[in-house]
């Protein structure tokens, strides 16, 4: 199976956008799409941004922000202030702790 139709089940199901590391763990769940490769999340972005970018409308996948995907037949996403989208280094750090570390310490290069 080719990756943008294992992100497809998986983002269906959620019925909301979801991060691409989220998408990339949910994926084995599913036992959608395996790879010999290292960087699973980065070939999924990566992979995600070339099929909208290349098919523009007629893609089945549409950006909200950077890193959140969501199905083109979801609402379209919101314009919001960059403001509200930024956040600080110390905040981003938690916010990777708290969703991805599961109560472990955690390597610099764990989250890529």
């Amino acid at each position: 199976m080719i990756v943008p139709d294992a992100v497809f089940p998986v983002l269906k199901e959620s019925g909301d956008p979801l991060h691409y590391m989220e998408i990339t763990r949910r994926i084995p769940e599913k036992n959608l799409w395996k790879s010999k490769g290292k960087t699973h999340e980065r070939t999924i972005n990566g992979l995600l941004v070339v099929d909208i970018n290349t098919k523009g409308a007629t893609s089945r996948f549409q950006q909200y922000c950077p890193g959140i995907y969501g199905l083109a037949e979801f609402p379209e996403p919101a314009e919001k202030n960059p403001e509200e989208a930024t956040l600080s280094s110390g905040d981003a750090a938690e916010q990777i702790l708290q969703e991805y570390a599961e109560e472990e310490p955690m390597q610099p290069w764990s989250v890529l």
